[in-house]
């Protein structure tokens, strides 16, 4: 199999005569092959990325707007790949008790 940009070539051998042809059913395989791959590894990127919320909301210097929005994107990505997070809520608090501001994470704690 030879790759020429993105399509995929074999060679067919009809006695002694050789061509190659574009196969479609080959190139769609090994598309779904590396999406499938980028998937699992996405997810999982996803998933830490949930786990750490408390980092992020630090880093984004405390803003929680930017910090929901984040939250919102990282749950969007997880539904459009057919997955779901079971600690986000857990990870979501952990994330706005990080935040300095006294009266805002006494209003989270109630």
């Amino acid at each position: 199999m030879l790759t020429c940009g993105e399509t995929y070539e074999v060679e067919v051998k009809n006695g002694d005569e050789r061509e190659m042809v574009l196969d479609g059913p080959l190139y769609l395989r090994i598309l779904i092959l590396k999406v499938t791959i980028d998937s699992m590894s996405t997810v999982s990127y996803i998933q830490r990325t949930l786990s750490e919320l408390d980092d992020y909301m630090t880093s984004k210097d405390n803003n929680v707007t930017t910090f929901n929005g984040l939250v919102r994107l990282q749950l969007d990505f997880l539904t459009a790949r057919g997955k779901s997070s079971s600690y986000v809520i857990l990870n979501l608090f952990k994330g706005y008790l990080a935040a300095p501001d006294k009266e805002f994470t006494t209003y989270i704690k109630q």
